[in-house]
Parts: C-alpha cells; sequence; structure tokens
C-alpha cells in the first residue's frame, strides 16, 4: 500500500508539473493572439481610415482600435461588415471610373487618329498600369486640347473682319460656342450665295458672249479667262458696230439734211404754183375774164398737198404711231371769184406716205386748223424745223389713223405730218 501511494504521489507530482508547463505556453500563446488582434484590429482602421480620405465616408469612427478590442469580441459581427461594404464601393466606383477613363481613352485616340483605338478596361484597374494607362490618356487629351485651341484661334483669325467670332466664347460650353460661331456662319453663308449668284451671273454673261466655258470651282481660273477672251472679243465687235452705226447716223443725218432741202424747195414751188394762180385770178378778174371755179376732187394731189396733222400716241413696243385725221377729215379750197372757202375730204386711205417732221418752237399751231377743227393749209417746212422721217398709213379710222413707226426714228407726240407727193 505504501508503494502505491508513492507512485500516486509521483504520478500526481508529474502531472501537476506537466499542467503547470502547459499552462505556461497557453498564457503565452494568449498573449501571442491579443497582440495579433490588436495588430489586425489597427491595420483595418488605418485601412478603413484611408479609405474614407476624400471619399465622402466616416467608416473608420466604428472601425477604431478600441472598438475592435478583443475584450470587445462580441461586438465584431456588426462592425466587421463595415469594411466589407466600403471596400465594396470603393470598388464599384473603380470598375466605374476604369471604364470612363477607357471610354474617354478610345473617344481621344479616335479623334487624335482615324482607327486608333485606346486603352482596355483593365489598364486603369490593374496597380501596375494604372499611373501608365492615366498618364496616356493625359497626353492624349492636352494633344486634342491644343489642336481645338489652334483650330479656334485660326477661326478667330480668319473671322476677323468678317462676323467675327472671340476664342474665349469658343471655349464655352457648346450653346455659347454656336452663338459665337453665328455671325461668321452666316458671313459664310452668305459669302456662297454670293460666290453662286456671281457664278450663274457669269456664266450668263459667258453664254451671252457665246463662249462654252465652265465656271466651277475646279475649272474657275480657265473659265473667267475664257469669259474674259468671249467678252472682249465681243466688246471689239459692239466698237466696231458702233463705229459703223455712228458713220450710218452721219450720213443719215446728210440725206435727212439733203431731203429736208428738196422738201421745203418742192414747198416753196407748192406755194408759189398756188399764188401764181391767185394772182392768174386775179388778174383775169381785173380785166374781165370770166374763169369757172373748179374744186379739186377729193383724195386729190391738190387736196393732199394741203394736208397737216399732229401725232397724238406713239406706241415703240408695237412700233406705230397714231394722227388726227381719219376718213372724215378735210382742208379747204379758196374759191378766189366768191372769196368763200370750199371743204374738200382728204379720202386718206392705206399707203399714202407721210412725211414726218418736228416744227421749230415758233410755229403757232393755230394755223394748221380752223374753228371747227379742220385742216386749213399744209405748213410750209421752215429753216428752224427738224425733218424726223417718212411713213406710210397702215391703218384707217373715222377720225384717226394708223401709221407705221419708222426702225430707229425718233417720233414724238407732237410731231406734224405733211402729205408726201412722191409716194403716189
Amino acid at each position: 500500500m505504501k508503494v502505491l501511494n508513492i507512485i500516486l504521489s509521483i504520478f500526481i507530482f508529474l502531472f501537476a508539473a506537466a499542467s503547470a508547463v502547459c499552462s505556461y505556453f497557453l498564457f503565452e500563446k494568449r498573449a501571442q493572439f491579443v497582440k495579433g488582434h490588436e495588430k489586425m484590429a489597427k491595420a483595418i482602421y488605418e485601412t478603413s481610415k484611408a479609405l474614407d480620405q476624400n471619399s465622402g465616408t466616416d467608416y473608420a469612427k466604428d472601425l477604431t482600435t478600441e472598438v475592435l478590442a478583443h475584450e470587445k469580441y462580441a461586438d465584431l459581427d456588426s462592425k466587421l461588415p463595415k469594411i466589407s461594404t466600403q471596400g465594396k464601393n470603393i470598388i464599384s466606383q473603380r470598375d466605374f471610373m476604369a471604364d470612363s477613363l477607357a471610354k474617354i481613352d478610345n473617344a481621344l485616340s479616335s479623334d487624335l487618329k482615324r482607327g486608333m483605338s485606346g486603352s482596355d478596361v483593365s489598364s486603369f484597374m490593374m496597380i501596375d498600369k494604372y499611373d501608365s494607362s492615366t498618364a496616356a490618356v493625359g497626353r492624349k487629351l492636352n494633344s486634342v486640347l491644343s489642336r481645338r485651341n489652334d483650330a479656334y484661334a485660326e477661326i478667330a483669325r480668319i473671322a476677323k473682319g468678317r462676323g467675327g467670332v472671340n476664342v474665349v466664347d469658343l471655349k464655352e460650353k457648346d450653346n455659347n460656342a454656336r452663338n459665337a460661331l453665328r455671325p461668321f456662319s452666316d458671313f459664310i453663308s452668305k459669302t456662297v450665295d454670293n460666290s453662286n449668284s456671281y457664278r450663274n451671273a457669269l456664266s450668263e454673261i459667258a453664254r451671252i458672249a457665246g463662249a462654252r466655258v465652265s465656271v466651277s470651282d475646279s475649272s474657275r481660273d480657265t473659265g473667267i479667262k475664257n469669259v474674259k477672251a468671249a467678252v472682249s472679243k465681243k466688246i471689239g465687235e459692239v466698237n466696231s458696230l458702233a463705229k459703223e452705226l455712228a458713220k450710218a447716223k452721219r450720213e443719215i443725218a446728210g440725206l435727212n439734211r439733203s431731203v429736208k432741202a428738196k422738201e421745203s424747195q418742192r414747198l416753196a414751188a407748192v406755194k408759189a404754183k398756188a399764188e401764181t394762180a391767185e394772182k392768174l385770178a386775179a388778174l383775169r378778174k381785173s380785166i374781165g375774164v370770166s374763169e369757172e371755179f373748179v374744186a379739186w376732187k377729193p383724195g386729190s394731189e391738190a387736196a393732199l398737198s394741203r394736208l397737216c396733222g399732229k401725232i397724238i400716241g406713239v406706241s415703240k413696243e408695237y412700233g406705230y404711231f397714231v394722227i388726227d385725221l381719219g376718213e372724215k377729215s378735210v382742208v379747204y379750197q379758196k374759191d378766189a371769184k366768191t372769196g368763200e372757202s370750199v371743204k374738200i375730204c382728204l379720202n386718206l386711205a392705206s399707203g399714202i406716205e407721210l412725211m414726218i417732221v418736228r416744227p421749230s418752237s415758233d410755229v403757232n399751231p393755230a394755223t394748221w386748223y380752223n374753228a371747227d377743227g379742220a385742216v386749213l393749209n399744209s405748213t410750209e417746212l421752215a429753216a428752224k424745223d427738224e425733218y424726223i422721217a417718212s411713213s406710210k398709213i397702215v391703218k384707217v379710222g373715222e377720225k384717226e389713223s394708223v401709221v407705221d413707226l419708222p426702225a430707229g426714228a425718233d417720233v414724238k407726240v407732237g410731231d406734224i405730218v405733211l402729205y408726201k407727193a412722191e409716194a403716189r
């Protein structure tokens, strides 16, 4: 029994020693766990604090080392999910930003060079590629902005004095940029319209000048040169015709003077004949020789020689003028024996040729007509009267007649017409 007690005492001693050793090791391990927990709590807090920075969040206040202390182990289930939520939000924002940067990079790349593509989305997610990828986007953006500013400066330079453009306004938001460009845009539109009008006018000039040319932008210089040559040729022809026309006018003026002189001689002869007849009749009366009065036949040379009418209308568009003589117009023949005047009908008809005369200002129209409006005597072509032209009656009315308007003749209302004996 004593031996058994000794053995049990030894066993109990060994077990107590083993328990003491295990207790020591357990205490050391606990201390290590506590320190590890403190480090982990600190790391979680520092991470949350860093993620909160400039993020508009405040997760770190609920994840301090005191809140995450091992003594508050029971509260960890309600606190730790916040760091997970914060991480997921940051990752979501990172992915959205990476996608946006990738789209911007592709847009900038395409703007800089057709067919050029930008970086992949992953380049803006991966930490080892993020810096180089964002730097590349920055360079492309600066390049695009530089090109835009150069374009704005060039537009402003070109628009100076042509509507005007403010570079600062162009850099503002789209609506302001459009408004800033509107005066220049209106100027360009007006210039294009004017250019088209000039081109059409030049084409019409070319057509009139007889030149088959093109005045499109691709052949503008050659077209203008050909039009100039065609117009110069036409001007030469016109100048030549003008010289010939001036020569013809001088010849016509000479012929008119000759006709006027001969017509004056004819009228003087008619007057002299009439005066001689009157003197002969008076002489016969004085010596007692009686002569029967012989009236002129209607429409005879003697009656027509006393014709004197006035132009009352001119139509250059249709080539005629109207005189105040018609089917019932008469002249007067004086009976030397009785001293009375007899009405003689002119019997005007188509084909009778008349002489157009512009009387001098001192001619009294009252000497042409009697109180009843009938023609008295043919007016003499005085030295101051102007011979215009000759023309034929084309239509006779009751009181008015239509006469063909001579080409190029300066016929006016108020001019007079006389009978031209040679016509019959």
